[in-house]
């Protein structure tokens, strides 16, 4: 899943730990230092830090000026001081660290060294607050997946994750996968998400377009979403399959869909999905089979065409 933090609480480590590696250099002076003798000192650059609940992410880079020979750096953090230090992890001159077993809602502040060759050293201080955590008690979806059984007009059940963003929707906070209940109304229980008073939810199937909330309070003990329209269905069958180079580096859902073959559009690449899988055996859990009838074939693609150039929300993002 796109963006998705596994949560785990684990014991701080302690001390300070030094990573030790041959870094090429982004620029600067060669191996033996610059003319006349002259030194350079590192440069750390573009800090970034992600949080959640329980758990940080640091990312930065450093110049160390000097093609060969040991260079060293290091992330050190604490609650007003830095007495804890964690593992960092090496790719050129791109580094990061994850911070785990954190506090919610709480100010940490870090320290990043870099030392090269020649012993010279520079240092950047930052701070970041985790996410404050609320536990709904009831989370509940209410959502109709457009499943149009001709014979029965029921719809069925489907696979799908949901999404809370923060108020601008340029961050997932929370995402959770299940399966919608047939009945369309999916009941969550004790589900830890961030606090907010105008948080973004989004709802997103394994063949259905997605569709986006805004405003959503989670600061109380139970939630309701509704998906609906009318008390009807309100997410349109047709996304199974896209062009997944059209997302994008900038979507932030673009890691979630390209790993469903998604990419929350329909168009011809949908209709050759319905087309590929036409009566072929044991279809009741095919994809492609957008009507839950037990078999793909006209009905399916009739769907698709009502829905023919239909955009979800992950656009909108």
């Amino acid at each position: 899943m796109f963006l998705s933090w596994s949560i785990v609480r684990t014991e701080t480590q302690t001390g300070n730990i030094d990573i030790n590696m041959t870094v090429p250099s982004a620029g600067g002076g060669g191996g033996g230092g610059g003319g006349g003798g002259e030194t350079y000192a590192p440069e750390i650059i573009n800090i970034v830090s992600t949080t959640n609940f329980y758990q940080a992410v640091i990312t930065w880079e450093v110049n160390f000026k000097y093609t060969d020979g040991i260079n060293t750096t290091s992330i050190f953090y604490g609650k007003g001081d830095y007495v804890s230090s964690t593992a960092v992890i090496a790719s050129g001159t791109k580094f990061s660290a994850i911070l785990e077993g954190l506090e919610t809602d709480t100010v940490y502040t870090f320290k990043i060294e870099a030392t090269n060759k020649v012993s010279l050293k520079d240092e950047e201080y930052r701070s970041f607050k985790t996410e404050k955590a609320k536990i709904l008690k009831s989370l509940t979806i209410l959502a109709k997946p457009e499943k149009r059984d001709l014979k029965n007009g029921l719809n069925y059940s489907a696979e799908a994750t949901l999404f809370f963003l923060d108020q601008t929707g340029a961050e997932i906070k929370f995402e959770d996968s299940f399966v919608l209940d047939a009945s369309g109304t999916t009941t969550l229980i004790n589900k830890e998400v961030t606090e907010g008073t105008a948080m973004v939810a989004m709802l997103k199937t394994d063949s259905h377009l997605a569709k986006r909330l805004n405003g959503i309070n989670t600061t109380g003990e139970t939630l309701i979403l509704d998906f609906t329209e009318n008390n009807s269905f309100y997410l349109l069958a047709g996304d199974m399959a896209g062009n997944l180079s059209a997302l994008g580096s900038e979507n932030i859902f673009a890691e979630f869909l390209q790993a469903a073959r998604q990419d929350d559009f329909i168009d011809i690449m949908d209709v050759s999905t319905v087309v590929s899988k036409f009566n072929d055996d044991n279809q009741a859990n095919e994809r492609a089979n957008l009507n839950g009838d037990y078999v793909v074939d006209a009905q399916d693609i009739s769907m698709v065409l009502s829905n023919w150039k239909q955009k979800g929300n992950i656009w909108n993002n």
